[in-house]
């Protein structure tokens, strides 16, 4: 009897249809419990996966950008950066990083790198932007920069034995008085960073260029200048031309240069590394202490007006000269 009044009872209690809803309203409520305890989850995951990725790519950006702008400065004669800019995305960002020359006091816009990248990516980052033609009035070839038409600046090694040079200082007396310049002066031989600065003063000067050219590149070259007999190309302002950029005022030494290229040296990841490596194993062949008196310069690059200039005229000294870029001085 207590047993089928037990049955019975259960029986009710379950038919009844409050306790049914209490059911489903505890079921729902759990699964809307689930749902945002896992969008709360979801949520953070994705939040610090964010972060995470924006820290890598920050990172992999501050050392790229870093090592490029020493790299810009040692191989681009009178070149320096200006600033970046940058175009964030969820996965990537776009760098662009810019560079000027300064003439006198004027500015000029000279390129922009870009480069886009990921946690787990660097681009190469390079320059693209120089033209060069064969000039037949003058017979030699000229470079301009294909964003602002300016000129570029070419220089000769002391041991190539060209089939001509170029003088441009004798130019000097065609450029208007108003305009600052910038000139490229290629010496007869090597000579210490104390010797240049008797020869050449300081007032002028803003960039000097190291020789670290290999014995190899150099036999190679006359090789080939002997065998095609005509006019040839020298090393341009951004090809195979290495050295560092000049201030009296915070007195620059070739110690710098050396820095530079030991910071550079400990960027394995960097695209111009083996460059890099090429210049240091260079520098040390005849020098393996790295002595920096002991440092060979080859040119130079001057800047002024053209009355301030023309001091260098008819310098045994000096093997050639290449004009750069002009600006307005107003």
């Amino acid at each position: 009897m207590s047993k089928d009044y037990d049955k019975e009872n259960v029986e009710l209690f379950l038919e009844d249809s409050q306790f049914q809803k209490s059911i489903r309203k505890a079921r729902v409520k759990a699964i809307f419990k689930n749902v945002f305890l896992t969008l709360i989850t979801l949520t953070i995951i994705v939040v610090l996966l964010l972060n995470c990725n924006k820290y890598l790519i920050d990172k992999r950006m501050k050392k790229a950008s870093s090592s490029f702008d020493i790299w810009t400065e040692i191989s681009n004669p009178n070149l320096q950066g200006t600033g970046s800019h940058y175009t964030w995305n969820l996965t990537n960002t776009q760098m662009t990083l810019e560079f000027q020359k300064m003439i006198g006091d004027r500015p000029i816009p000279w390129n922009n790198v870009q480069g886009k990248f990921t946690a787990f990516h660097s681009p190469q980052l390079s320059y693209s932007n120089t033209n060069g033609y064969y000039d037949k009035k003058e017979k030699r070839w000229v470079n301009y920069n294909s964003k602002n038409g300016q000129r570029e600046m070419v220089f000769y090694h002391p041991d190539v034995n060209y089939k001509s040079l170029t003088d441009d200082l004798s130019l000097l007396a065609n450029i208007p008085s108003n305009k600052y310049i910038e000139m490229a002066v290629s010496f007869d031989q090597s000579y210490s960073f104390e010797q240049i600065q008797k020869l050449l003063g300081t007032h002028d000067l803003n960039w000097l260029w190291v020789n670290t050219q290999s014995d190899s590149t150099i036999e190679s070259l006359n090789k080939q200048i002997k065998k095609n007999g005509h006019v040839d190309v020298p090393f341009s302002g951004n090809v195979g031309v290495y050295g560092y950029r000049f201030s009296a005022s915070s007195q620059t030494t070739p110690q710098n240069f050396i820095n530079k290229v030991k910071k550079l040296q400990k960027d394995q990841s960097f695209y111009y590394s083996q460059e890099v490596d090429d210049i240091m194993k260079q520098l040390k062949k005849d020098n393996p202490s790295l002595d920096s008196d002991n440092l060979k310069i080859i040119g130079a690059v001057v800047t002024g007006t053209p009355e301030e200039l023309k001091k260098y005229q008819n310098k045994s000294f000096i093997r050639a000269s290449s004009l750069g870029a002009t600006v307005d001085k107003y």
